[in-house]
């Protein structure tokens, strides 16, 4: 097992050197990001809320239109405060929801980042002195690669992977409140 995770190192160093194109498998980085599943799941929650908040806001505003057709003015103001309140809810769940997606994403993306960096430099570090005189493998390439490929990573994992799951969960619902 410790060999293995040496042999994963030094594919790490190796496409720290390597063209810009090469992609780390996402199964890889979930494998690295083990430990922070709670807060993945923790982030993938709030996305499902932040997720809902826009559909359902167009299925509340299509009652509220509804409500303007009410006949009694005493059941249209009732109407009318009771779908104020269902929108100050919403909100409440907005806060909590976008919360959960930044925090959780980027702890979890934060944490996978700083892994993934020390693995890559102590990787570097095992190389022979010799390593390091080749002008490919100079220190300023180095830690411009380090730098370069661990905010990639960070873009990949973040707050930005509770992005694209919130816009899915607003298009699975925005579709099915559509057809139903």
């Amino acid at each position: 097992n410790n060999l293995q995770m040496n042999q994963n190192d030094e594919n790490i160093t190796q496409n720290l050197n390597e063209d810009e194109n090469n992609l780390v498998p996402f199964s890889e980085l979930l494998r690295h990001n083990k430990s922070e599943f709670g807060w993945i799941g923790l982030g993938m929650l709030g996305a499902v809320f932040a997720g809902c908040l826009f559909p359902m806001e167009g299925l509340i505003s299509a009652y509220i239109q509804n409500s303007f057709y009410l006949q009694n003015k005493d059941e249209m103001r009732d109407e009318g405060f009771m779908w104020c309140a269902v929108f100050v809810g919403l909100a409440g769940v907005a806060l909590f929801g976008y919360i959960m997606v930044y925090y959780g994403f980027t702890v979890s993306g934060e944490r996978l980042t700083r892994k993934m960096r020390e693995i890559a430099f102590k990787s570097i570090l095992r190389h022979d002195i010799g390593w390091f005189d080749m002008e490919k493998n100079s220190s300023v390439i180095l830690t411009s690669n380090l730098e370069k490929d661990a905010n990639a990573m960070a873009l990949a994992t973040g707050h930005n992977l509770g992005h694209k799951i919130q816009l899915m969960i607003t298009l699975l619902l925005g579709i099915s409140l559509g057809i139903g």
